[in-house]
Parts: structure tokens; sequence; C-alpha cells
């Protein structure tokens, strides 16, 4: 079905029901921090797409190397340049290994444009990898310009809030890095379903906290609280965060936080949909875990799974009542 907006904008919601399996997928990546990771797989992304933005990187590239990282992640959490050179894999084997986990994965899932274009960018990945560090001073610049991604990334979201009714704090919590990182990537995976380019409404899924490094989150119920100062009180987080950044780099990340919530143009609907199915996706991944059954992880996840010594280990299990 295709629904036309009073702005002729066409929405393809069939295409957004195409992406119901994989979107709550990304959900992981909050909860996952691989041993030589110093955050959660989103939160790192987060500060690397910062970083890219920094260094000058164009954001439409910058927005399909991020989704491309996030995707392969499902398949191979913290497979990244780190680990493929310490165990010393060639460049070539590497590519070959994330090609394979990328289309076993991905192929049917998404939007076919949009995944043969992630697709070539694998290569590019690899050879990224492969090549020396050498951000050395920018490094240091970046931190003290960019100061507000390590605040986003230490601030938690405010959990479950009502006006009236007490505050639910959920558990572990997310922090706003990662649910910017993967309202960022799902704006992303959900833009050929609107007809968007990627590039505006990863920016935005990005950078539409960006008051949150500076104003705690209250949550619903705070936001009430703080009434008609609200508004100003944003507007002025906004500024402080911004204020060692060029007035260039400046206008770029404002004009994609405005663009936020607006239903007048393909990219703001995309990012809008993108943040309104990752704060449900949430709440339907904690409910999952919570509830997870003995038959789910046991028998249709295979726990046991087959192997050499499986019979061994099911006689093990038997022999204690397991």
């Amino acid at each position: 079905m295709i629904l036309k907006h009073k702005a002729a904008l066409a929405v393809d919601f069939e295409s957004i029901g195409q992406l119901k399996h994989l979107l709550p997928q990304l959900q992981d990546l909050k909860r996952q921090q691989p041993a030589h990771y110093k955050k959660s797989i989103a939160s790192s992304l987060f500060i690397e797409s910062w970083e890219q933005l920094f260094y000058g990187q164009n954001v439409e590239e910058i927005a399909l190397k991020i989704t491309l990282k996030a995707l392969l992640a499902l398949a191979l959490p913290g497979c990244d340049a780190y680990f493929f050179k310490t165990v010393k894999i060639e460049p070539k084997s590497a590519e070959n290994i994330l090609k394979s986990a990328f289309s076993e994965l991905i192929e049917g899932k998404i939007d076919s444009n949009l995944y043969r274009k992630l697709f070539e960018e694998i290569p590019s990945l690899v050879t990224a990898f492969y090549s020396e560090n050498t951000l050395g001073e920018k490094q240091t610049n970046f931190k003290e310009k960019y100061w507000f991604v390590n605040p986003l990334c230490k601030q938690p979201r405010a959990g479950a809030t009502k006006p009236g009714l007490p505050r639910l704090l959920l558990v572990p919590p997310e922090m706003h890095s990662d649910h910017c990182l993967i309202t960022a990537v799902y704006a992303v995976l959900l833009s050929p379903c609107f007809k968007a380019k990627a590039g505006l409404p990863f920016l935005t899924g990005l950078a539409h906290h960006l008051h949150n490094a500076v104003l705690p989150d209250c949550g619903f119920a705070g936001e009430i609280a703080l009434g008609d100062q609200l508004q100003p009180i944003i507007e002025n987080s906004r500024t402080e965060a911004l204020k060692k950044i060029n007035k260039a780099e400046s206008k770029i990340i404002m004009q994609a936080i405005t663009n936020h919530e607006n239903l007048n143009n393909a990219e703001g609907r995309s990012s809008s949909a993108a943040d309104v199915l990752d704060r449900v996706l949430d709440i339907k991944w904690r409910v999952r875990a919570a509830s997870v059954t003995e038959k789910e992880v046991l028998d249709d996840l295979e726990l046991v799974h087959d192997g050499p010594i499986k019979n061994f280990q099911t006689a093990i299990l038997k022999s204690a009542d397991l």
C-alpha cells in the first residue's frame, strides 16, 4: 500500500513492513560490547559517525558506511579492523567473509538498490581496515570541539514517563548515543520507503538529542514540568553543545535537527519514522528478553547445537536431569 500525503510525498508501507524482521535485530547492538570496545557497538558507531563528519566526510558516504557496519555487526559483532589484523587474516579473505555474511543475512530484506550500494562499500571498508591510523592531533581536536559526543554516550534515556504516574526506569539503561545511532541507521534503511536521500535523515538521527548533552533527560513528564521554559532550555542547550564548532558545521547540524518531525519532506518523514520505530522496538526487545522461555533458548535456538561432542553433552545433561 502506498499512501499519498497532502504534500504529495508517497509512503510505501509495504516496504516498511518488509523491514520488520531486520529492524528488531539492530536493537542488540545497544547491549553488545566486544572485549576490545570501550562502549556498546551502537555507541562506538555513534562516536565514529561524528568523527567522520568532523574529518570532512560526505554525510551520504558516512550514512552508507556506518549502516553497513551496523548490519555486518548483526552477524559478526566486533569483527572489525582490530580483529582481522590481530588474527592475521589477509584483506581478500576478510572481504570474502564480510561479503558472504552480508549477502546471507541482508539480501532480500532491504531495498534492492540500497542493498547494492551497501554491498559495493565492502571492498573500501576492508581497505580502510588495513590502512594506518593517522588521526593524531585531529583526534584531540575532535574531542575538544565535538565535546557533546561523550556526554551523550553517558546520558541515559529517561525510561517510560507520563505526568501523574511513577517513572519506570529501564535496565539495562539505554544511552542517548545508542538511541541516536540506531535511529540514524533505521532512517537509512527506511529512506527508500519515502524516496528520500540517506544522508540528511542519518544526520538527523545522530543529532536529534543534541540538547541532552546539557539537559538531563527528564522524559515526557519532566518536559511537562518544565512548562513554557522547555523550548528555551532546549535551544540554549543546543547552542551550548555547538559552541566550539565553526558556523558552517553548526549550521549543517542545526538544519538536520530542525528537519526532525518535519513531515513536509521525505527526509523528515524518514527520520521521524525511524525515531518512533526505535523507541517502540527498544521496549519490545526488553519485554522479549525478560519473558524468554526455556523452549526458545534450548529447543528453538538449539543452545546445545550439532557438533562432534553433542552426544556426549546430551548424555551429561540427561544424567544431571536437565
